[in-house]
Order: C-alpha cells, then sequence, then structure tokens
C-alpha cells in the first residue's frame, strides 16, 4: 500500500499501513518489530466489534446475562486478529480457528492456513 494509506481487516476495522517511520507496514507487524502494538490494537478492535454485535442483538439495557447470552449467539463472525470467533453456551473462549507461523529469517511467517483448532493441533 502506499504511504500513509488506510485499509479495512475483514470486521471493518481500519488501520494505518505505515509505521511511525514513513516505512510501508506489514499487517502482520507493528511498525516495531518487537512492540506487538498492531496484535494490540487487533484484539482491541475485535473485543470492541464482539461487544457491538452483542448489543445490537441484546435487548435495550440488557441484563449481564441477556448480555452473555447475545454473546453466546456470535458464529463466525470474522476478526482483525485471526480466524473467525464462535461462542456457545458455556464455551466462551471464541477463537475456533488457529494458523501455524515460525520464527524465520528474523521474523514470524505464516505457514499455513486457518483451520479448525481440532484439525490444526491433529497430528
Amino acid at each position: 500500500m502506499p504511504r500513509g494509506s488506510t485499509s479495512s481487516t475483514s470486521n471493518g476495522v481500519r488501520f494505518r499501513s505505515t509505521s511511525p517511520s514513513g516505512v510501508a507496514a506489514d499487517p502482520c507487524r507493528s511498525g516495531r518489530a518487537s512492540s506487538g502494538e498492531l496484535s494490540n490494537i487487533l484484539l482491541v478492535a475485535d473485543l470492541v466489534a464482539i461487544l457491538c454485535s452483542a448489543l445490537r442483538t441484546a435487548a435495550p439495557d440488557p441484563t449481564r446475562d441477556e448480555l452473555v447470552a447475545a454473546i453466546e449467539q456470535i458464529d463466525a463472525m470474522p476478526s482483525a486478529s485471526g480466524g473467525a470467533i464462535t461462542f456457545r453456551e458455556r464455551e466462551h473462549w471464541g477463537c475456533r480457528e488457529m494458523r501455524a507461523v515460525e520464527w524465520r529469517s528474523g521474523g514470524w511467517r505464516v505457514v499455513s492456513d486457518y483451520a479448525p483448532v481440532a484439525a490444526a493441533t491433529a497430528d
């Protein structure tokens, strides 16, 4: 992407495509390799998207139980930070997909597509 441009993740979260130094940013990394800044921003974006989705689904002025029930209706919601997010009753971890990454040549590299957690962990 050109310097200073913005893009959107699959759930509509917008991010700036350059690091603070003006160098084009890889969306998998922050401006500084060790900062974790972008990954934290994407995680927060996912949490806000989950809350907004639940608030749209829940009754006006929801109780805690109604909000939890609305979150439990989220199924295969695209996320900014990873695979699709699904919640179920008494299953509140959300992430049901993962992908393999490895450290190579001084940086993390994606080595597989997202797959259901059970399939991704099978030998």
